[in-house]
């Protein structure tokens, strides 16, 4: 794996093509390294393409890593927490980048998540994370079946109660009923910022784009901006989460 600054071009450069693991590099001139988690994408067994490119790399200041889990497993492949974790080790090694943060969209801000109790992120910004795909722990759950299946053994059946108390955490979640099942069941802390947007699915990250608000989001998340976070999740109708709406029913969004 080679990771060359901007100066040696700005082309986008497979770096990982081993499955379950592909990842790509992206540079940039800047001391910050995202990394950009791939959600399940649109195929069941084509790498998914990275995502985030152009958000996260915020025109060329930021370098920018993409993991794919080709497997779909919500790292639950095995040795797949490792290889992601030496890919971004030595990604900001030869980046010289001085900060760490995790972007995902669905099971790409599960993995961001997850990632952050084996590497030190400052921020991560995570749209639509599921908390678990595990029957046992979300057994109202039932998209995703087919990849869900395929997985042998769970080494993170869940995201927990807890999370690491060092990230800043920005968690959005629509008040679909599919969503509030992650939504109810996520991790509360200090530094969790954590919102509902009424009236939004599971594609969000999409209709935010198409509404004008998903780069202002991703770009404030990057920066640890979090009052321009929550003002700008304010104009798009969303609000920080409140203990009632863990107590609700998740049919109530409906």
């Amino acid at each position: 794996m080679v990771f060359l600054p901007a100066r040696h071009g700005n082309e986008l450069r497979a770096v990982v093509t081993r499955a379950p693991l592909h990842a790509h590099f992206l540079p940039g001139t800047g001391k910050t390294l995202v990394v950009s988690f791939a959600g399940v994408g649109n195929s069941r067994s084509a790498p998914q393409p990275p995502e985030f490119r152009a958000i996260a790399s915020q025109g060329g200041e930021n370098p920018v890593l993409f993991i794919a889990d080709t497997a779909r497993s919500w790292l639950n492949a095995p040795g797949l927490i490792e290889a992601v974790a030496l890919t971004i080790e030595r990604a900001q090694a030869e980046t010289g980048a001085e900060r760490l943060v995790g972007i995902g969209n669905s099971m790409g801000g599960f993995m961001a998540l997850e990632m952050t109790r084996h590497l030190p992120f400052d921020t991560v910004c995570a749209i639509s994370p599921q908390v678990s795909v595990h029957p046992d722990h979300v057994p109202e759950e039932h998209r995703w079946r087919f990849l869900r299946n395929r997985i042998g053994g769970y080494r993170v059946p869940t995201l927990g109660a807890h999370m690491p108390r060092a990230p800043r955490i920005f968690a959005l979640h629509a008040d679909h009923p599919d969503e509030m099942i992650h939504a109810r069941r996520f991790p509360i802390a200090p530094n969790i910022a954590h919102f509902l947007l009424p009236g939004y699915h599971h594609g969000m990250a999409r209709q935010l784009k198409s509404e004008g608000h998903l780069r202002a989001l991703v770009s404030h998340a990057i920066r640890g901006q979090k009052r321009k976070f929550a003002l700008r999740v304010k104009s798009a109708g969303g609000r920080f989460i409140q203990r009632e709406d863990r107590n609700l029913p998740s049919a109530t969004a409906a």
